[in-house]
């Protein structure tokens, strides 16, 4: 399973309270999310928390990836940013 991982930040609470930020999993083939979750900012710690809950809930991924701007985050050019993790066979 090849997951993207990425942030949605927008108004989800239409100016009625904090703006959290939509973290989420999704899966690159099938379009599905198998976790997401709100978190105050886009951060480790929420990321961390993501990754609990989708390991809880399907396993531990093959590999996740995430969009990364390059050094230069005027350019509009970005990197995609791959883990793999080692210890799946």
């Amino acid at each position: 399973m090849l997951l993207q991982i990425d942030a949605s930040h927008h108004d989800w609470l239409q100016g009625r309270g904090p703006r959290p930020v939509l973290l989420a999993v999704i899966d690159d083939a099938t379009g599905n999310v198998p976790a997401a979750r709100f978190h105050h900012t886009e951060d480790g710690r929420g990321y961390f928390l993501l990754m609990r809950d989708l390991c809880r809930k399907t396993g531990v991924p093959m590999a996740i990836y995430s969009w990364q701007p390059l050094a230069d985050p005027l350019s509009g050019w970005f990197n995609p940013c791959l883990m793999v993790m080692p210890w799946i066979s």
